[in-house]
């Protein structure tokens, strides 16, 4: 069932993204302050860069199903916040 005027679907996050935004997010010392507040054991390869820094429009090689098959992370949230 498709409501009254919508005619696509974006797939936000599924494309492949781009691997100038990955090194920019490393190199953002604010954003690099922000994922360690969220997650402390954070490394380089943890950082996947942003949905909306796309390469291609092409599906990411991450969706593989052993990728889905791995554990998501907890995040560390402070004072208590609920994810």
């Amino acid at each position: 069932m498709t409501p009254t005027g919508v005619d696509a679907v974006w797939l936000m996050g599924v494309w492949e993204r781009s691997p100038a935004g990955v090194q920019l997010a490393l190199e953002t010392p604010e954003q690099v302050a922000s994922f360690h507040a969220v997650l402390p054991d954070l490394d380089d390869a943890d950082v996947i860069g942003s949905a909306y820094c796309i390469r291609r429009l092409r599906s990411r090689p991450a969706l593989s199903a052993a990728a889905r098959a791995s554990p998501p992370r907890e995040p560390h949230l402070p004072n208590g916040a609920c994810a």
